[in-house]
């Protein structure tokens, strides 16, 4: 008997997001939005200007460890792809000595932060309401 192959791809199902996701997504993107305007669109090392999937919005210390850092914009940095992936996760150390050097106020302000923390809906509404008056607050001065 000859095995049948079907010639149908399978269809991948799409994932339902909860509220929570949904809101978590959210928060990330108006914190890509406020990191990009603070940072005039440019690369925080290589000062090259970036846009759309070259621009890469970067946590200091990582969200893994330092959740409750996930979407405060002092500890988030505009990079291009190389700078991201070239600068900043093959040289991690000399990557932070260059954080602490060019951003310093910011670096002291966020080793100050608690190291991990889960977020609720209500947590994270305040969270977005923050965003979006920072982003008003940072378009306005343009």
């Amino acid at each position: 008997m000859i095995p049948h192959f079907s010639t149908k791809t399978k269809k991948k199902k799409r994932k339902v997001k909860t509220p929570l996701q949904r809101m978590h997504d959210k928060c990330w993107a108006m914190a890509r939005k406020v990191v990009y305007l603070r940072d005039h669109g440019q690369c925080q090392r290589c000062f090259k200007r970036v846009e759309g999937a070259n621009a890469h919005t970067s946590h200091v210390l990582p969200k893994s460890t330092h959740g409750a850092l996930k979407y405060v914009p002092l500890n988030l940095k505009l990079l291009c792809y190389h700078c991201h992936i070239n600068f900043w996760h093959k040289n991690p150390v000399w990557a932070g000595e260059w954080f602490k050097e060019t951003f310093p106020d910011r670096w002291k302000y966020v080793q100050t932060m608690p190291r991990l923390r889960s977020y609720r809906i209500d947590d994270l509404q305040e969270i977005l309401e923050q965003l979006q008056i920072e982003y008003e607050r940072i378009s306005d001065g343009r």
